[in-house]
């Protein structure tokens, strides 16, 4: 038997546009707070309405008592002179002579079931009050000083009575003022309709409102998400040049834009970047190939025949086959700190010791050069070694490829408080202002080194500058025209934790 599969609730608001989302937030948040504030204007027109019902009464028993203690005569007409509302009925009972007078005649019925609600008189008192009266429960009972009782209740024949009584003593008679009005549930419910009727009508409209408003706030708010989409879409890899309008506030949206052009423009450096490299990679293979290919063809016509031109053959096949081979590990070396799949294997390393190793090396090497070493403490950073020597050997190199036989070529290592340093100083060519600023890009050389009798392929010192960011430093460089170049590695000096 199958499971039903119950959706959570809200399940499909999460799947709908962000346009429609806002919209129905904001139109649903405006509705609940319009619903709210028309139930409270309900409940305030409905207490309002009682309130001054209940002043009216009071301040009419308060009449009552005033006429009375200012020494007036009591009668039917005289308390009909004092009505000020013919729907308020009004009476005064002496309890000390057992007299009533009214404004509604002998309707002492009404009077008889208000006087059995009222604790201080629920019983017969000197044939006022008849035996068999009948009682009705009170709904509501408040107190207020001075004003009376007020409560309601309802009467035998159905009709609810809003009443208002006050107990007094004067000249030596207790008095009982009343003052009552009938509450005709009908009329009051029709107009309490009336309003509700318009107030639900007024909801509806704002509701809608609210819902059409909220729409149109949410498209104009996410009008730039368009303008991104629309954008995106535009783009593509062949043309990387479009941009967003950054004009308006400043608010995110504005931001987002400008996020979003500066990752255009990152991704279109880097696709030209890339697009260099793949052209100028192309264009160093394609030479070693070309030569090779050649001296293929030399051979195959006449150096079957001819040693010396099948040696020379042999010989430039063997030069343009060790120039390829160290091109592609170059390549593989700088696509893999790309995509991050160096391993470097971080340890303390003392930059002494690799500055002797190199000098070493470069001695058993029997160059043209004379090569110093001046290093005078033990200079410590954390490091792969491997990699710290293929970067010294980066810059010896082009040390010794850029200067003189015999010229002086000068390595120095030292320290300061927080980081080491490792240069290199040849006394050759030099690089000029201009070239400086892009000799770490790949595949790049100063015109003046574009030739044949100094070899290289322009990723010697990319391989270098990715070697240093590694180990968290940098590469300085100072050079002047004939006159040499200064290569400095500045990195961070590693403290032991003690």
């Amino acid at each position: 038997m199958s499971k039903t599969k119950h959706k959570k609730p809200l399940h499909g608001f999460f799947f709908i546009t962000i346009t429609k989302k806002i919209a129905l937030i904001y139109g649903g948040l405006f509705s609940l707070s319009l619903m709210l504030l028309s139930s409270l204007l309900l409940f305030n027109i409905s207490t309002i309405q009682e309130s001054s019902l209940k002043r009216e009464l009071s301040q009419t028993v308060n009449i009552l008592e005033n006429y009375v203690v200012s020494g007036n005569q009591l009668s039917n007409s005289a308390l009909e002179g004092l009505q000020t509302n013919q729907f308020v009925e009004i009476s005064v009972i002496d309890f000390t002579t057992n007299e009533m007078y009214a404004t509604y005649g002998d309707e002492t019925a009404q009077v008889d079931e208000i006087l059995l609600h009222l604790p201080e008189y629920n019983s017969p008192l000197s044939g006022l009050i008849p035996e068999n009266a009948g009682v009705s429960e009170i709904s509501e009972e408040e107190n207020f000083s001075g004003t009376g009782r007020n409560f309601t209740m309802d009467s035998s024949n159905n009709q609810k009575l809003l009443v208002n009584s006050k107990s007094f003593v004067y000249n030596g008679h207790e008095y009982l003022a009343l003052a009552l009005k009938v509450i005709d549930s009908t009329g009051n419910d029709f107009v309490m309709k009336s309003i509700f009727r318009r107030i639900l009508f007024i909801d509806l409209i704002g509701i809608i409102c609210s819902f059409l408003v909220g729409l149109y706030i949410s498209q104009k708010i996410l009008h730039p998400m368009d303008q991104i989409r629309t954008m995106a879409e535009m783009i593509s890899i062949e043309d990387l040049s479009q941009r967003l309008p950054v004009d308006g506030p400043d608010d995110e949206m504005k931001e987002l834009k400008i996020t979003f052009n500066s990752m255009i423009a990152r991704l279109e450096e880097s696709f030209q970047k890339q697009n260099q490299f793949v052209s100028d990679a192309s264009h160093e293979l394609r030479t070693p190939i070309a030569v090779i290919r050649g001296y293929a063809n030399l051979i195959n016509r006449w150096g079957k025949s001819d040693t010396s031109i099948l040696q020379e053959s042999i010989d430039s096949i063997i030069s343009e086959t060790d120039h390829m081979n160290v091109l592609i590990k170059q390549l593989i070396f700088l696509a893999k700190g790309d995509k991050n799949m160096l391993h470097t294997e971080m340890v303390p390393i003392n930059l002494k010791d690799i500055a002797q190793e190199i000098l070493q090396e470069i001695e058993i090497m029997e160059i043209d050069r004379i090569v110093t070493l001046n290093v005078k403490e033990d200079v410590t950073i954390l490091g792969d070694a491997d990699m710290l020597k293929q970067l010294m050997n980066i810059h010896l190199e082009n040390a010794v490829k850029y200067s003189k036989d015999g010229s002086l070529i000068e390595i120095r290592v030292w320290k300061d408080e927080k980081n080491a340093y490792i240069s290199i100083q040849d006394h050759g060519v030099g690089i000029s202002t201009d070239d400086q600023k892009m000799i770490f890009d790949r595949f790049y050389r100063a015109d003046k080194s574009r030739n044949k009798e100094i070899p290289g392929n322009g990723l010697g010192l990319s391989i270098a500058s990715w070697i240093a960011q590694a180990h968290n430093g940098t590469i300085q460089v100072k050079s002047t025209l004939n006159e040499g170049s200064c290569f400095t590695d500045v990195f961070p000096l590693f403290f032991e934790k003690k």
